[in-house]
Formats: C-alpha cells, structure tokens, sequence
C-alpha cells in the first residue's frame, strides 16, 4: 500500500519532477516564515519525508506503522488494527 506524493516521475525518468526534502531519520520543525508564522508545506513535507524511509515519494503501510515505533505504540494490537484502517481511508494507489 502506497500513499502517493506529488512528485511522480516524468515519462522515461526514474527522479521525481520536484525532488522530495532531504531524508532525515526524524522529523525536524523547520523554521517559520519571515513573518514567524508556521511554513505548513515545509511542516508537511518534512513530515513526509522522515516517514518515507527509501525516499521513493510514496509512504507504505510498512513505513506508516514504523513511524508509530518511535512512540510505542506499535506494541498495541488495537493500535495496529485502527492504523491501518486509517492508513486504508489516505492509500490512493491500493498497492
């Protein structure tokens, strides 16, 4: 299962049309906008680019639930359970 980005790959290319941020093994809070309010798109996609672990532009359910290793709560079976079914209602491409 994939969630989708927007940064699908032009025909007869194997790199994304907008490279996706630099993978960082954690989620960094990237600075404010000049005027001190939040830079949602850079939130989002530092966000995304900590959760997508082999930078491929897509999050799988594999890597959405590691992301929940960081807080323990992957050790709950409910917790699992109600993940990927949230997981189901954001996957674009069923794989």
């Amino acid at each position: 299962m994939g969630c989708g980005a927007s940064t699908a790959a032009p025909a007869g290319t194997s790199k994304p049309a907008s490279a996706a941020p630099e993978k960082s093994a954690a989620y960094q809070k990237p600075p404010p906008n000049a005027d001190g309010s939040i830079n949602r798109k850079a939130v989002l996609e530092q966000l995304f680019a900590s959760v997508d672990e082999d930078g491929d532009g897509h999050v799988t359910l594999t890597e959405f639930l590691a992301m929940f290793d960081d807080v323990d709560l992957d050790k709950d079976a409910a917790v699992d359970d109600e993940v990927k079914e949230q997981f189901a209602k954001i996957d674009v491409d069923g794989a």
